[in-house]
């Protein structure tokens, strides 16, 4: 109930919570009576300190661990102050642990400033979010690292785990705050790669070592034949399975695995593929896709469905012996109805099962 965006608030949620306390009793409970691990929330001040404090009897009767308190209303922005003597009055009364938020900036900047803040809003404990942001090491008790080696620090991760670089070059601009005026600062602005990044600070070194690491063992998984699983249905149609992955750095907007799949498939005069879908209890998808009378599925568990579909299609294609639209154009497809889906399929099974395999 603390998020005052327009995309939240227009849709009902975050800070547009704070006028509906049926709602949020609704919600809360629900939640709370519903997991076996502690619910907590958080809210925004209201214009009246007294309807402030009746949500928050209502929120803490619902059961919640604890609840966050951010000490601003929902109009106002960072550049405003802080209220701290409105989080230290809810603390005063509440019945469970108040967590103060809201004091980067203005109150912390350094260690020493959390304990400040704390003891100035009679909290329990502080939520840090902003002044992480700038410099994750705030929460280091000897004092932050200098901006220089959080960034560098940070772009070593980033490579090591060949994060995304549009979301590389967002948290790194968030570590430059306040330095916009730098030449780094521009430069990073302009670049269009993690290479280039790498570069603004002499690092291109360290992403070419790393990278052709990751290209010689993504080359021997690539040119590796996958086991085959091959399931009998109880409709006598077969289910095909190969643990594949979609991973979507692969693939362009133009060429997925599922517009592969289609396009094979018409090609072939054969009818569009249909997908079904499955769900687990931690909320996984594993899809699978009919093609011709025969049902193909990837092993993997995904928490996107448009991913899972990609997978399936995959391994459709990986048995046909077709080309799944990766970039990799050098990549040698082996047909694995033949002689290697004999020698990697394993012994077929019959499921007690509906045609979608689930």
């Amino acid at each position: 109930m603390g998020c005052p965006k327009d995309y939240s608030v227009k849709g009902g949620m975050g800070a547009a919570l704070l006028k509906r306390p049926d709602n949020i009793n609704d919600i809360l409970s629900t939640l709370v009576k519903g997991c076996c691990k502690p619910i907590t929330c958080k809210m925004r001040l209201l214009p009246k300190m007294e309807d402030t404090l009746d949500l928050v009897k209502v929120m803490q009767s619902t059961g919640v661990s604890a609840i966050g308190v951010h000490g601003r209303l929902k109009e106002q922005r960072p550049h405003h102050q802080v209220n701290c003597e409105a989080i230290k009055v809810i603390s005063n009364i509440a019945s469970v642990p108040i967590i103060a938020n809201g004091g980067s900036g203005q109150i912390i900047k350094n260690f020493e400033d959390i304990e400040k803040f704390r003891k100035m809003t009679g909290a329990s404990s502080v939520m840090v979010a902003r002044e992480a942001q700038w410099n994750p090491s705030i929460f280091r008790q000897e004092g932050k690292y200098p901006a220089l080696k959080v960034v560098k620090d940070y772009i070593k991760y980033a490579v090591d785990y060949d994060n995304q670089f549009a979301n590389t070059k967002y948290c790194v601009q968030q570590l430059m705050v306040g330095k916009s005026d730098e030449p780094e600062y521009m430069r990073l602005l302009k670049s269009q790669t993690l290479r280039e990044m790498c570069a603004i600070w002499k690092m291109e070194d360290y992403f070419d070592s790393v990278n052709k690491e990751r290209k010689e063992v993504e080359k021997v998984y690539k040119h590796r034949v996958e086991a085959v699983k091959k399931l009998k249905m109880d409709d006598g149609s077969t289910l095909y399975r190969i643990h594949l992955r979609y991973d979507k750095k692969n693939y362009n907007s133009l060429m997925t695995p599922k517009v592969a799949l289609s396009e094979w498939c018409q090609t072939n005069k054969l009818d569009l593929p249909v997908y079904s879908m499955d769900e687990n209890a931690d909320r996984l998808y594993q899809a699978t896709v009919k093609v011709d009378g025969e049902y193909f599925s990837s092993t993997c568990w995904e928490k996107n469905k448009r991913f899972t579909e990609h997978g399936a299609a995959m391994v459709c294609l990986r048995i046909k012996g077709a080309h799944d639209g990766s970039l990799d154009t050098n990549l040698e497809h082996k047909n694995v109805q033949g002689k290697d889906l004999a020698q990697k399929t394993e012994p077929e099974d019959r499921l007690q099962s509906s045609a979608t395999g689930s």
